[in-house]
């Protein structure tokens, strides 16, 4: 989300600028300028803006302010990492490219809203 955007929800990005401040010039919110991903559109305007120098990685870490419930986080955000995977699938490279989660907590009691993507990742990597 662009924290530059004053339509954007507070509870969904983090507001505070200063860990993109030296690379602003790299980073792309889309025509609407939301940096919305979860935009149905977003996926293929940044590959647009991509052309053919599609990326060798990608990384995704995304997530929503969870404090008022915790205990929901991964189901909170779990829409949010599918479009991170769908948005990551559109811009990379075709070869041997692996689409790797960080940060991503797996545990029984968490596994269930990852499972979708997991199952993606098998049969999109053949892995």
């Amino acid at each position: 989300m662009n924290p530059f955007y004053e339509g954007n929800s507070l509870s969904h990005m983090i507001n505070d600028d200063r860990f993109m401040m030296k690379t602003l010039k790299n980073w792309d919110f889309g025509p609407d300028m939301t940096g919305d991903i979860t935009n149905p559109h977003y996926p293929d305007n940044l590959a647009g803006q991509c052309g053919n120098q599609l990326a060798h990685l990608v990384t995704a870490d995304g997530s929503f302010d969870c404090q008022d419930n915790p205990n929901e986080q991964e189901n909170s955000v779990s829409f949010l990492h599918l479009k991170e995977a769908l948005t990551a699938l559109r811009v990379l490279r075709p070869g041997k490219n692996k689409l790797k989660y960080l940060h991503q907590r797996i545990a029984t009691r968490h596994l269930t809203p990852i499972i979708p993507l997991i199952k993606m990742n098998c049969i999109v990597f053949n892995s």
